[in-house]
């Protein structure tokens, strides 16, 4: 009787139990950032800004005083890089910065090629009127004239119009491609990296 009590005061212990071991998942590699220009950004910038001095040098060799016509070209060409990069700087978007470069660079090449038609600096209806004009002369005298040619106010304003639409598509074309080259097999492949290959960056 006394060993039947004793029984049900201490029940037999339970069994310990078992640790089971939980798999635990991988952790996730951190996505390698898609590359910028900002480390280089300073040289990116002199090397385009001498790109493009080095063709407006070329191409003043097709005219009789070549200094004359390179001086308001390149400077419409650097308006626009320095304008560029400071937008970039500010971190405003492409469309805008854009913008500002072409405004810009139209400005430095209205000063020093029709600076006399404007007022207070800016360009008036007259100064549009005026490079219409000179444009027109220049369309016909390329016909009739042999190298070297007289650097006539409206080849003048037409280099300076190409150079700076160059010097737009140099400095913020690149980034946008390099971006969506280095996004498009993310997307295509989830951020996983590639049978054989690394991760998309």
């Amino acid at each position: 009787m006394t060993d039947l009590i004793e029984a049900r005061r201490d029940p037999p212990a339970a069994p310990a139990a078992r640790h089971r071991r939980v798999a635990v998942p991988p952790r996730p590699r951190p996505r390698r950032r898609a590359p910028t220009r900002a480390g280089g950004e300073g040289w990116v910038e002199v090397t385009l800004a001498g790109l493009t001095a080095a063709a407006v040098v070329g191409l003043a060799r097709l005219f009789r005083t070549p200094a004359a016509f390179a001086a308001p070209v390149a400077l419409a060409g650097l308006g626009a890089h320095a304008t560029g990069w400071a937008s970039r700087r500010a971190r405003l978007r492409a469309s805008v910065g854009a913008l500002l470069a072409r405004a810009a660079g139209t400005l430095a090449a209205t000063w020093t090629v029709l600076g006399r038609t404007t007022v207070m600096g800016l360009p008036t209806l007259a100064t549009w009127r005026v490079a219409h004009h000179q444009l027109a002369v220049a369309a016909g005298a390329i016909r009739t004239s042999t190298v070297p040619v007289a650097p006539l106010a409206g080849f003048e304003l037409a280099a300076a119009a190409g150079v700076v639409g160059a010097a737009m598509l140099a400095d913020w074309a690149p980034p946008t491609v390099l971006a969506g080259h280095a996004q498009a097999p993310m997307a295509q492949t989830g951020g996983r990296p590639r049978p054989g290959g690394r991760a998309a960056c």
